[in-house]
């Protein structure tokens, strides 16, 4: 979605349009769009955050600009202006931008500063939905401390709810496993402390399913359990064969 640059001509407070009182900087439509408008502005942030946390690392970086990014705007122009859809030969030089064409939003620079700046909590689980008897690896690795401090000190892992079906193993390092046992809803929390003694913490909901009954396997006569009209059969022959049998004189 292009940004305008405007100013407003009001000495002391804005004037309304219709008079004259909105204009654009340059005194044209300069609409600014494009990776070679917005790269700069990335960068420029990225350097405000390391400048707050230098202890970041790239993917932290990332993390906290998706986290800190402003929602795209919905509304605003004009009734023909369509939301963005994925590349094709034909320009989208204004559209409403998704988070599925345009990424996580647009960018904050002040809200990404705070929260590189600010001890923050990382899980990425294996998978969200499993079958009890499974086990799911919690990885807190990308998790970073605060401003100022060199690094996380500690991972304190705990089964806040749903106890009775799992369990966790490596509950003081930054990668756990989690032992499912029973369906259910399990919810593990993570407690980090960083060298400065700043702590924050997260928490992840996984979805245990029973584990499913064994199918059924119909017998049949081939084999497995003898049918009844197997067994009629069967009785009818020995029957018969008693029947033809020669008896032993007296």
């Amino acid at each position: 979605f292009p940004l305008l640059t405007t100013n407003n001509s009001g000495v002391t407070a804005p004037v309304a349009n219709a008079a004259g009182g909105s204009v654009y900087t340059g005194g044209g439509n300069d609409s600014t769009l494009g990776t070679s408008f917005s790269a700069p502005l990335v960068a420029g942030t990225v350097g405000l955050m390391l400048s707050a946390n230098p202890a970041l690392k790239p993917a932290q970086v990332l993390a906290a600009l998706r986290s800190s990014a402003r929602a795209f705007p919905t509304t605003g122009s004009g009734a023909s202006v369509p939301t963005c859809a994925a590349p094709t030969a034909v320009e989208q030089d204004e559209c409403y931008c998704t988070t599925s064409t345009c990424g996580a939003g647009m960018a904050d620079a002040a809200a990404a500063t705070l929260a590189s700046a600010t001890i923050n909590a990382q899980i990425v689980p294996s998978a969200t939905s499993v079958t009890a008897g499974e086990t799911v690896t919690l990885d807190a690795s990308g998790s970073w401390p605060s401003g100022g401090a060199s690094g996380i000190a500690t991972y304190q892992w705990a089964v806040t709810s749903g106890a009775t079906l799992a369990s966790l193993t490596s509950s003081t390092s930054a990668v756990a496993s989690l032992l499912t046992q029973g369906a259910g809803s399990v919810t593990v929390t993570l407690t980090i402390t960083d060298t400065a003694g700043r702590q924050g913490a997260r928490s992840v909901a996984l979805a245990v399913a029973p584990v499913p009954a064994p199918p059924q396997v119909a017998s049949s006569d081939g084999g497995g359990a003898l049918q009844l009209g197997w067994l009629l059969g069967l009785l009818a022959a020995v029957i018969g064969v008693r029947a033809l049998a020669p008896r032993r004189g007296n």
